[in-house]
């Protein structure tokens, strides 16, 4: 992922998040940030099954309910955290332009 990937990848996921954009965003800054999004993945899937229900992401990550078809490639009817991870990965992609 390039430099520019990474940045468009960290601001998604913030904003997924609903946290405010960032100005640097290093090594250090990025593991905190996939910190967060799976605390808060682990406080959504109140039933602990590893995955994320529209109703459990509606109450708890409201950002990826809103995308959730979208994330749901599968069309599981859940989403897991990797799907996530996916998903702001393409998003980031998309913005720039890069297949990466």
């Amino acid at each position: 992922m390039n430099y520019r990937s990474m940045i468009s990848y960290i601001t998604l996921m913030l904003s997924l998040l609903g946290v405010q954009s960032i100005m640097a965003a290093g090594d250090d800054r990025r593991a905190q940030i996939q910190a967060r999004l799976e605390e808060r993945f682990a406080q959504a899937d109140v039933n602990a099954d590893g995955r994320l229900s529209k109703d459990e992401a509606k109450e708890k990550m409201p950002r990826v309910y809103a995308s959730f078809d979208k994330i749901d490639t599968e069309h599981s009817g859940y989403v897991t955290l990797k799907q996530i991870e996916q998903y702001l990965a393409g998003m980031a992609g998309k913005r720039h332009g890069s297949t990466e």
